[in-house]
Order: C-alpha cells, then sequence, then structure tokens
C-alpha cells in the first residue's frame, strides 16, 4: 500500500489505523501515490478537507490514471505544536505543511506573532525537524510528535475545531474487489458534455431529481481543452441501484461518462 510520508503524516495515521497489517510504502508526493496506483499498488490519498475543500489534484488524477475509487475514510484532523522550546516565546521559526499553517492561523498571529513561517512537504517533516532545533516549532498531528520523539508545547491549536480530512483508497480497475461488493455504498463519477448548452447543468441533475437518487458531491471542473468548457464531478449514494442504472443510462445517452468507482464507508 502506498500513501504520502514521512510516517507522521495524517495519511499514514490513518492507514495505520484502518489497514494496521498493510506493507505501507511512503513517498513525498500525491502525484507519486497516483503513479504508484498506476502501478498496480493500492494507495490512500487525501480527497477532501472540510475547511481547505477539495484536493483536486488527487480527482484529476485518478480519472487521468484510470484509477478506481473502492473505499473512503474520515481523519479528523488536530493540530498540536511540537516543540523542544519552553514556552511559546521562546518559538522562533513554524513549520509545516501550507495546509496545516493556513488551519492554525490564528493561533500563530495571536501566540507567535513574530515567528518566521516556513512551509515543509508534510507535517511529519516539519515534526523531524523541529526536533533539530530547540527554537523551532512544529505544527503536527500527535501521533507525528510520537513518531519523531517530540515533545508537545500545545494541543488542539487549529482554528476550527470540526476539521476532518477525507481520505481514498484507490487502485486499478482489478483491485476494485478490496471491498466486497455488497458494501459499496457511494458511486462516484464525472461527467462531460459534448458541448455548451443553456441549461446544461439542470439537465444533467435532472435524472437525479426524478429518480430520488441523493447526490453527495457536485462539482464543477475545467476540461483543461478550452476556457469556459467544464466537465461535473459528481458522488451519489448508492441505495437503490434500480434508480442508479436508470440515472447512468441517461447521463450516459446525452454526455460523455467517467465511473471513478463505487466506494464503501470504513467510519
Amino acid at each position: 500500500m502506498t500513501t504520502l510520508g514521512p510516517d507522521g503524516t495524517y495519511a499514514s495515521q490513518g492507514v495505520k489505523k484502518f489497514f494496521p497489517d498493510a506493507d505501507v510504502k511512503f513517498v513525498a508526493t500525491i502525484s507519486q501515490v497516483l503513479d504508484a496506483g498506476k502501478m498496480g499498488k493500492v494507495i490512500v490519498l487525501p480527497l477532501e478537507n472540510s475547511i481547505e475543500g477539495t484536493v483536486r489534484l488527487s480527482w484529476d488524477g485518478m480519472l487521468d490514471r484510470r484509477l478506481k475509487l473502492c473505499g473512503i475514510f474520515k481523519l479528523p484532523v488536530h493540530h498540536v505544536l511540537g516543540t523542544k522550546s519552553r514556552s511559546l516565546r521562546a518559538v522562533k521559526k513554524v513549520v509545516s505543511h501550507p495546509q496545516a499553517i493556513s488551519q492554525c492561523r490564528k493561533f500563530i498571529e495571536k501566540n507567535m506573532p513574530g515567528a518566521k513561517i516556513e512551509y515543509v512537504g508534510s507535517t511529519a517533516e516539519a515534526a523531524a525537524r523541529a526536533r533539530r532545533s530547540a527554537s523551532t516549532a512544529a505544527i503536527a498531528s500527535e501521533y507525528a510528535c510520537d513518531v519523531y520523539e517530540l515533545p508537545i508545547l500545545k494541543k488542539g491549536i487549529e482554528d476550527e475545531k470540526g476539521n476532518v480530512t477525507i481520505f481514498g483508497v484507490a487502485g486499478l480497475a482489478r483491485l476494485g474487489e478490496i471491498f466486497p461488493k455488497n458494501e459499496k455504498n457511494e458511486m462516484h463519477v464525472v461527467v462531460t458534455p459534448r458541448q455548451n448548452m443553456p441549461g446544461l447543468l439542470f439537465n444533467i441533475l435532472k435524472p437525479f431529481n426524478d429518480h430520488k437518487v441523493d447526490l453527495t458531491r457536485l462539482e464543477s471542473r475545467p476540461t483543461r481543452k478550452k476556457l469556459g468548457e467544464y466537465r461535473f464531478l459528481l458522488s451519489f449514494r448508492l441505495e437503490n441501484v434500480g434508480r442508479v442504472d436508470k440515472v447512468l443510462k441517461i447521463l450516459k445517452k446525452n454526455y460523455k461518462v467517467d465511473i471513478l468507482g463505487e466506494s464503501v464507508s470504513l467510519n
């Protein structure tokens, strides 16, 4: 199984929680995770954060590489300030991933207004760096601080307490049986119109209303072919397979439909 590393990231924390017996390989970027999926590995990657929104590189990458999403889990994000410093005043530099810095901006401005901000590739890397300097603090998870034996000065420093990240388990089509079929409860598709026209989005959504299929995600994404042309990422419940089949039949008749997979919720 491949995910974002090094060990100590929120992704690695999720993998160890839901796949404790997995042989895990860590890579540095989402693109590298996706490439591992294309090579036949099972991958775990972030799909959405409740504060920062959709991780578009993950969704676009799965479509481009023809990977199938087969599982989803949610992981609460609770940031801590890890440092060898004994007080907030002694912290001269704060290091972390850009999203973690953004999610703790108010805490930083209030408690360490003069500290230099340094962005790194992951919260785990931040913890490793803070361990080497008494005047550096990392914004990371308790798990990362435990991995790198970094003392925790403050807990719960995130600005929004309901912070959650959704992760996806994906792979090639032949890896779609990681979870039993009868447990799948959500489908994910990309709908690409053949041409732009008035009422386009209404016409895409109408079958879901007509056949009482519950949409859980609707996002527009550029086609990357022409300015002003979009495709649509849709997720919906699989509570009634017959109704879903009717919706898909209508969509496929009028648009290009790529199925990104059917997923089971692991939470």
